[in-house]
């Protein structure tokens, strides 16, 4: 090969190097994404758990969702 190929065989693994990196680097972002959006759910739901309890041993009266007006003309 000349050395005019053999520059871009050289330069043709070099971007594939580059873009396999940045696939892996998404990747790895959208995973650091997803565990972190795992781990709020885990916690909004312990801090559901935690509200509820506290409503029941304080007795809480449950709010309907559903509040008729003066009017009864739907939900407000």
């Amino acid at each position: 090969m000349s050395s005019l190929e053999d520059a871009a065989a050289a330069h043709a693994r070099q971007q594939r190097a580059e873009a396999d990196a940045a696939a892996a680097a998404r990747a790895a972002g959208q995973a650091a994404a997803e565990q972190e959006l795992q781990q709020e759910l885990q916690r909004l739901a312990v801090l559901g758990r935690e509200f509820f309890a506290l409503a029941r041993r304080h007795d809480a009266v449950e709010f309907p969702l559903y509040f008729p007006t003066f009017a009864a003309v739907g939900y407000t």
